[in-house]
């Protein structure tokens, strides 16, 4: 698993959140060290990139970021410090 998804070992993951998390580890694990595909862009686009799916991180976002939903559309979304509160 990626680092920054390490702290998901220690919650208790719902079968869909860990099967986000699992789509979000292997986006990481296949940009690992690609500054270009790792720019800040805003959410919709990484959502698309990542999911297929512009919306899929608006309407179900991972655990710890459960502050992002609609009404927040251009949240950039990037690789954060997973000890950041909140994400």
């Amino acid at each position: 698993m990626a680092p920054e998804l390490s702290w998901a070992s220690a919650i208790k993951l719902t079968t869909a959140q860990t099967e986000t998390l699992k789509t979000i580890n292997r986006w990481l694990r296949d940009t690992d060290g690609d500054t270009h595909r790792r720019t800040m862009i805003p959410m919709r686009e990484r959502s698309l990139e990542i999911f297929g799916d512009e919306n899929a991180l608006t309407h179900s976002p991972p655990p710890r970021c459960s502050h992002l939903d609609a009404s927040t559309p251009d949240y950039p979304v990037h690789r954060a410090d997973p000890t950041t509160p909140g994400l």
